[in-house]
């Protein structure tokens, strides 16, 4: 019996690298601002062996605009040697961390259940949206936290047989607290959930077992705490925290002020406020609009109009919390509750995280092994009922999958073309064929910051930019008529002062000048289709494939000469 399931095994296995690697280059319709990022910090580090700014080997990547954990960063330059900078070489890093946790989730389920089990769980994962939309991009981290999670809980569970996989899962816990912010708070209240499940076995290791335990946990994470005393660590957790949401102190004040009752800040203070907000957070996620109707409403992180799971999976969901409670399992699958129910606590305390599919991804794990609980339930011993119910889960399943990918491969592509900040590969890789033509270059910085799509692109050399880079922050009339930065003496990004159209901006222009310009901030209302500006040579028009109006143009003086 068992052949035929490790034959099911590769099949299953084969069809999850399908999914994630089949049109990989177009599905996300192109790499945004961090997955630009990752690759361009990677790139640095295999010609430099530092990041862009110049920093040696760093726990703690500086990039344009933050602070970034170190390892999805590291485990991409391999991808990047191999490939180069672009998609591929990028998001494959996504693809091998999403099929390495396709493995640890059978790796798991087996050895908290049976084969069967983790067979079935191994299917669901691979074909599971919120899964296969995390294995298809590199610019966050939580498909790697989710693999993190999901092999340091099953070393865990081998660890309470024997002392060196306990060594293991205690090096991937506290690993995990370089690989995205949510880590931390959820690995710290899983260990305590895990100390007092298992503490009478673990006690049995000894003393001295122990012991080494906690001072490989304390040395691993010391680098942490020099990175968040000095503020680089929680950088990002303050920006997107619910307790410094303005909207939220300005309401609390408001209230008060509106009310003027002594005993106002009774219902109106920090306290109830945030406290309210972070149930509502923690309750949203376990909600079916999220999870298996419209999933987050960010078209980065989901597709749109197709929950976090397929609808059929809750039906198997449900089965499988009923088989739970009624069986017993053994000790050891009582962790995937506590997983569960802790795994919502970090995003809770996070702007929108009630929905935030990222920052609530290490709820899939268990949601997908009680899902497998409830499929191997209904193929087990089936009756007249089991039959009926299979059978239309079947149908909703095979209805639910063929939507799902029509949309992810079909509809979706266009549908987020701005949300993926689509446009700037086009547009940039024009201008590379173009560059020796011309003396200056100008780029618009005002849809998304076109120096890290610039460098890119163009492939930018890292030792070059760490030797020539003074800083991004915008001079006023830094050249006549352009606010921005530059680098080198020919590449310069920012906004003209006025829009390009005007005849005034054609004096400014000279000749050897090639212009990005974007219809938002700098073309005004004229429509360029049917009546471009007579000083202007319209080079190259780049579209939004949806309603196929131009987004950016790149243009020159008209007496250029393009031979």
């Amino acid at each position: 019996m068992k052949k035929i399931y490790w034959i099911l095994f590769i099949l299953i296995f084969s069809l999850s690298v399908f999914l994630r690697v089949w049109q990989l280059n177009k599905a996300p319709v192109e790499l945004f601002g961090d997955e630009i990022d990752v690759g361009l910090q990677a790139y640095s580090i295999s010609k430099t062996g530092k990041d862009y700014f110049g920093n040696t080997l760093p726990i703690m990547f500086h990039s344009f605009s933050e602070y970034r954990l170190p390892f999805f960063i590291y485990s991409a330059v391999p991808f990047i040697n191999i490939f180069g900078l672009n998609e591929w070489g990028v998001r494959l890093t996504g693809v091998f961390w999403g099929l390495l946790g396709i493995i640890g989730i059978f790796l798991l389920a087996k050895d908290i259940f049976n084969f069967r089990i983790s067979i079935i769980a191994f299917f669901l994962l691979a074909i599971t949206p919120w899964h296969l939309q995390y294995s298809r991009q590199a610019g966050i981290e939580s498909g790697m936290l989710l693999t993190f999670i999901i092999f340091a809980v099953w070393f865990f569970i081998k660890g309470l047989k024997k002392y060196t996989w306990l060594l293991i899962s205690v090096l991937l816990f506290s690993l995990s607290i370089y690989v995205y912010a949510t880590a931390l708070i959820f690995v710290v209240i899983l260990s305590i959930c895990l100390l007092t499940l298992f503490w009478k076995d673990i006690k049995k290791q000894g003393v001295m077992k122990i012991t080494l335990l906690v001072i490989l946990c304390f040395v691993i994470l010391i680098p942490y705490t020099n990175l968040y005393s000095s503020g680089k660590a929680g950088q990002r957790f303050s920006t997107i925290s619910i307790f410094g949401d303005k909207d939220i102190n300005d309401e609390i004040f408001s209230r008060r002020n509106q009310e003027a009752v002594p005993f106002s800040s009774i219902f109106h203070n920090r306290f109830l406020t945030f406290g309210q907000e972070i149930g509502k957070n923690y309750l949203r996620s376990f909600s079916t609009e999220f999870l298996f109707v419209n999933g987050d409403p960010n078209l980065r992180q989901s597709v749109g109009g197709v929950g976090e799971f397929f609808i059929f999976e809750l039906i198997l969901i449900l089965l499988g919390f009923y088989v739970f409670f009624k069986k017993g399992y053994k000790k050891e699958a009582k962790i995937l509750l506590f997983w569960l129910l802790i795994a919502p606590i970090p995003s809770s305390l996070t702007k929108d995280g009630g929905y935030h599919a990222s920052r609530l991804m290490l709820m899939l794990a268990p949601l997908v092994l009680f899902a497998a609980l409830g499929l191997n339930y209904l193929t087990e011993q089936v009756g007249n009922i089991k039959k009926i119910l299979l059978i239309l889960i079947t149908g909703l399943a095979v209805l639910n999958i063929t939507i799902y990918l029509h949309r992810y491969y079909t509809e979706w592509p266009k549908d987020s073309f701005r949300f993926w900040q689509g446009g700037y590969k086009e547009a940039i890789s024009y201008i590379k064929t173009e560059d020796l033509k011309y003396s200056r270059i100008y780029f618009n910085n005002t849809y998304e910051p076109a120096l890290p799509r610039f460098m890119f692109w163009y492939a930018y050399d890292p030792i070059k930019f760490q030797k020539v880079f003074y800083g991004s922050v915008a001079e006023k009339d830094i050249v006549p008529g352009f606010n921005g930065f530059k680098l080198e003496d020919k590449y310069y990004f920012g906004i003209l002062n006025n829009l390009i159209e005007d005849k005034g901006f054609a004096q400014l222009m000279k000749d050897k000048e090639l212009y990005l310009v974007s219809v938002r901030d700098e073309v005004g209302s004229a429509d360029w289709e049917s009546s471009p500006p007579v000083h202007l040579n319209i080079l190259k028009k780049i579209y939004n494939p949806v309603n196929r109006k131009p987004i950016l143009f790149v243009v020159t003086k008209k007496d250029v000469k393009n031979d």
